[in-house]
């Protein structure tokens, strides 16, 4: 018979320790100290390893102790909250004191863990500025809790389950790569049969944006084309800010057009590819914003979809790999693009290729859509997996 519980009364919650930064950087000592920054070199959810290292006597200093193997571990304070995440310790160690943790006593591990993996910590969070949570708070989640035999036969199917699903995210996510890879080897070899090359700065200046205030930044109005607003081959507007339109029409520079050829110029190359896009109709009016670069072409020398073919390429794409980092993430200057060189025929001969080379972006975008759609769907399956588990309890 299933038992509603609170989660206090079935798990020890136990807190993590401030870590100075008088004892971090060390990474050869015997026990994990383990970040929020941490979770993401966690396998299957288990974490036995982290950046920082401590040991016995370090652990008395910062007057910290550690937990043993199977704790539940989650972000309690900041962003991170927000984000769900999960672990779960494989070896005995700590962590700091923007992590919570959970020490199973009266509930099996791993039913215990998915249980949590069901939990909306967003639900629980105080309203300020920066979100956290209480462990009080989180001793009085309820929990069914069936016999140990039902928790564990719940725990391994899910087990099984959320197994299945990661192998059809992993093929997902291959079938995206090689649908980009094939796109970009096969605009590569159209154009480098081409041996005119000249500096694209000849060509198309690369105009950066308006670095816009964000306490001016409004939910409605005139959209701020951002970083964040850039994709592989589309503009996104999920995340939205805007400017008022009367605060908007001192900026008319910064103006974008149809058909404008943009690049990410903070980290520029995702995993998904390399971010550029075009502005279509339905993203206006817009307005261009700092570390998005806009290409302001000569209209006499270069066609527009060509230049936007060429950016898509094996060669451009190496060509501003490995720059400069700007407050640690990887960046590239207008400069820097102008510099490269690009294969450049007669007009008349890039309006031909253009038709080609749109072709080839038209289809391959086509399939990549579709493909990113699936693994979309296929990354919601754990949360719902979960969730259809707990709530037939």
């Amino acid at each position: 018979m299933t038992r509603i519980q609170r989660l206090g009364d079935v798990a020890q919650i136990v807190p993590g320790f401030a870590f100075g930064e008088t004892f971090q950087g060390r990474t050869n000592l015997p026990t994990p100290f383990i970040k929020v920054s941490d979770f993401a070199a966690a396998t299957n959810s288990w974490l036995s390893t982290a950046v920082n290292t401590v040991n016995r006597e370090i652990l008395q200093s910062l007057r910290a102790r550690t937990y043993p193997p199977g704790t539940v571990i989650f972000p309690k304070v900041g962003g991170a909250l927000l984000t769900n995440k999960r672990a779960r310790l494989a070896v005995e160690a700590t962590f700091d004191n923007n992590v919570m943790g959970l020490v199973p006593t009266d509930v099996d591990g791993d039913y215990l863990f998915y249980f949590m993996c069901s939990v909306d910590m967003s639900d629980l969070a105080n309203t300020q500025a920066i979100p956290s949570v209480r462990g009080s708070d989180v001793a009085c989640i309820e929990i069914p809790v069936p016999p140990f035999h039902e928790q564990r036969r719940i725990a391994a199917h899910l087990k099984t389950q959320l197994a299945a699903v990661e192998e059809a995210r992993q093929a997902a996510q291959r079938q995206i790569n090689e649908i980009r890879l094939l796109k970009t080897h096969a605009l590569t070899r159209v154009l480098g049969r081409i041996a005119n090359a000249r500096p694209l700065g000849e060509v198309a200046k690369v105009q950066s944006g308006f670095a816009f205030k964000s306490p001016d930044f409004r939910k409605q109005g005139i959209r701020l084309l951002r970083n964040t607003n850039i994709l592989p081959g589309r503009v996104y507007w999920d995340d939205t800010a805007c400017l008022l339109p009367d605060a908007a029409s001192q900026y008319s520079a910064y103006a974008l057009s149809e058909g404008d050829v943009l690049i990410s110029l903070d980290r520029p190359i995702i995993s998904l590819g390399i971010k550029v896009a075009r502005v279509a109709l339905t993203d206006l009016p817009a307005l261009l914003v700092q570390r998005v670069g806009r290409f302001k072409i000569d209209p006499s020398r270069i066609n527009r979809d060509y230049l936007y073919a060429f950016i898509q390429t094996q060669s451009f794409i190496d060509a501003i790999s490995g720059h400069d980092q700007s407050l640690g993430v990887p960046h590239i200057s207008p400069s820097q693009i102008e510099s490269i060189a690009i294969p450049l025929p007669s007009l008349p001969n890039q309006e031909l290729l253009a038709k080609t080379l749109n072709s080839i972006t038209t289809a391959s975008h086509g399939a990549q859509l579709a493909a990113e759609a699936q693994f979309h769907d296929i990354e919601l399956l754990p949360s719902r997996l979960i969730a259809q588990a707990f709530a037939e309890n």
